[in-house]
């Protein structure tokens, strides 16, 4: 999979820009506010609907303009095909090869990317949500119907915790809960989604980092957020019951899951634990990694569960992801970089990275073949 043809208008300070993209290493740089993570964030709201840092796509729109259009010929297993956004009248529009498309959901079936952004420590340091967030897109493109499970799930748990907050100044009884079976449904299928995804993700992972370190050595898990099976899940549900409706809110489910990063020789010493012991183990190394690795120690940590999620959609749907990288160069040594990019490299992938410094200045990125464009007030030229 490669995007051949961007077209980017109205999008933050770019205007009207075309850019003939390489189906391998491609590297934008420029100064600071010329406008080269505009352009990540162009293919970044085809492929996920949004940006990776504006609240709203709303915030995208150059105002002057007052209109912003990305239109992207992407090769794939399927063939090439044409897409659109648009977002005009305060509305999303969507168009695959010239016909419209309901939802940003077609057109992230077409194109798959991973982001490796100055924050990718987060992945590591930030709450269980963003390694949520993380898993469920890896899922998506190697299980589509997980989508509509996940979203199944979701309105099942707002229609739970709204019922949950209009019982207040009441003592409900548990049978009354007319929502309780659709979230432990949709939420066991969910948890088993992912923790099927994590199993298969963890070969992968500790290949992609020992390929970038010889000294980290780290394993997955997945922590079900309290539900596990049916019958534990319906039993523990029973007993949260008057807590769920004293807080308003449902307290088990994979909305309060997690995948663990746990360090190899903390798992030898779990086994043995029960269930609920190991759990709890494993969720206080998880917290432990963020407080003992450094931001460049943090970041091969995620450039490696990014790097398994490329492999692993490959071996699985038999596609690779589209690789953005942002401020390429930050935080980690040449060597490490090196590594990388070599693994992509092995991997096919097509890479967009940005950067401040000229490839000249990159020594070591000579030995790379790129196609390179020079970012400056927002307009792009081939160099």
């Amino acid at each position: 999979m490669h995007l051949r043809r961007l077209h980017i208008d109205g999008l933050r300070n770019i205007s009207a820009v075309t850019l003939e993209l390489g189906a391998g290493f491609n590297y934008l740089y420029g100064d600071n506010g010329a406008g080269k993570t505009a352009i990540l964030e162009a293919v970044h709201v085809l492929a996920r609907g949004r940006s990776f840092r504006a609240s709203s796509i709303e915030r995208l729109v150059n105002k002057r303009s007052g209109a912003l259009l990305v239109r992207a010929e992407v090769s794939n297993r399927s063939g090439i095909h044409r897409l659109g956004f648009a977002r005009t009248d305060a509305k999303n529009h969507y168009r695959i090869d010239g016909l419209q498309a309901e939802g940003f959901s077609h057109l992230a079936a077409q194109v798959a990317v991973q982001t490796l952004l100055p924050n990718a420590s987060d992945l590591v340091y930030a709450g269980p949500g963003e390694r949520r967030r993380f898993l469920d897109w890896g899922l998506f493109h190697v299980k589509h119907d997980h989508l509509s499970v996940a979203r199944q799930y979701n309105r099942a748990l707002l229609q739970r915790n709204a019922w949950l907050k209009a019982q207040r100044g009441r003592t409900p009884s548990w049978q009354e809960d007319p929502w309780v079976a659709a979230v432990l449904s949709y939420g066991l299928s969910l948890n088993r989604n992912r923790s099927l995804y994590v199993q298969r993700l963890e070969l992968p992972f500790r290949r992609a980092l020992a390929s970038l370190s010889e000294d980290m050595e780290f394993t997955l898990s997945y922590r079900w957020g309290g539900l596990q099976d049916e019958s534990e899940g319906r039993e523990k549900m029973s007993e949260s019951f008057l807590r769920d409706v004293k807080l308003g809110a449902t307290q088990r489910g994979p909305h309060r899951a997690d995948l663990l990063i746990i360090a190899g020789e903390v798992r030898e010493r779990s086994r043995g634990q029960s269930n609920s012991d190991l759990t709890q183990s494993n969720h206080a190394v998880n917290a432990g990694a963020g407080e003992t690795l450094s931001r460049g120690q943090a970041k091969i940590a995620a450039s490696a569960l990014m790097l398994a999620q490329v492999e692993l959609q490959r071996q699985e749907v038999g596609e690779n992801s589209i690789v953005l990288i942002d401020d390429f160069g930050a935080e980690l040594d040449a060597k490490h970089w090196q590594r990388f990019l070599g693994t992509l490299e092995g991997l096919g992938c097509q890479v967009i990275a940005t950067s401040t410094e000229a490839p000249g200045n990159q020594g070591w990125l000579a030995q790379i073949k790129c196609d390179v464009f020079h970012v400056e007030h927002g307009t792009v030229k081939p160099d």
